[in-house]
């Protein structure tokens, strides 16, 4: 796996945007590797945001390059401006994002997903100070439905987490909701918007719902091997 002073490197060498450096390459290389188990997905994710690189992880598919919307503006951190593409990819019909801008918290509070079904102990509050605190230290640009990914991603950790809790203590109800929930969220919005697919040509959801039997059958590993991949203990919230 890439130690921190060789993803440090190549971050460095991605982020040349003011020597105009095409650095779309270097970026993809990164994405490949996570996707190839080489990076622990969290890992690099956390650390693109802090390298001041200018674009968006669409978390699981690609870099996103801001291009002209008409979209209704209500908060600042939705004037963002066009930008020359350098190879990633966009999804279709999210609008661009700037964390930087002072309303963020705001929002990211505005795009939150009422349905999203949360564990016992919960909030929503919760939620969007988790989420908030995650992007209020990103430079660049995102995309709208990056924020709902991360709503739902902590909320499904939150479930991973019930599972786990319930396992530990022999508890059958809990687990047993916990599991449905976690396959539950492979039908999930933004999870499926965002979903890459892997290096054998499944896709991201196809391993949710493969974690979801295993904690059915109650095989504590896989599930608690799927926690720590996703670093679930980095998006649990604070209660």
């Amino acid at each position: 796996m890439i130690g921190d002073d060789e993803l440090n490197a190549r971050l460095r060498s991605a982020d040349r945007t003011h020597e105009g450096a095409d650095h779309g390459d270097a970026l993809h290389a990164l994405f490949n590797d996570s996707r190839e188990g080489r990076i622990k997905p969290s890992r690099w994710r956390r650390a693109l945001l802090g390298a001041g690189i200018v674009g968006a992880i669409a978390l699981g598919t690609g870099v996103a390059v801001p291009v002209a919307a008409t979209v209704a503006r209500q908060f600042l951190a939705q004037n963002v401006p066009e930008m020359t593409d350098f190879g990633g990819e966009a999804i279709p019909d999210s609008e661009y994002v700037d964390p930087a801008q002072a309303d963020i918290d705001a929002y990211i509070a505005s795009v939150y997903p009422d349905d999203l079904p949360l564990p016992s102990g919960y909030t929503s509050e919760m939620l969007q100070a988790k989420v908030s605190s995650i992007y209020n230290a990103m430079e660049g640009i995102t995309q709208e439905v990056t924020f709902r990914r991360s709503y739902e991603m902590v909320a499904y950790c939150g479930w991973v987490d019930q599972w786990l809790d319930a396992n530990a203590t022999n508890d059958q109800a809990g687990s047993g909701e916990a599991a449905a929930m976690m396959l539950a969220a492979a039908d999930w919005a933004a999870l499926n918007a965002t979903d890459g697919g892997t290096s054998d040509g499944s896709t991201i959801m196809d391993t949710f719902r493969t974690v979801a039997a295993s904690a059915r059958a109650g095989d504590r590993q896989a599930v608690q091997s799927h926690s720590d991949l996703n670093e679930c203990d980095f998006l649990r919230v604070s209660k």
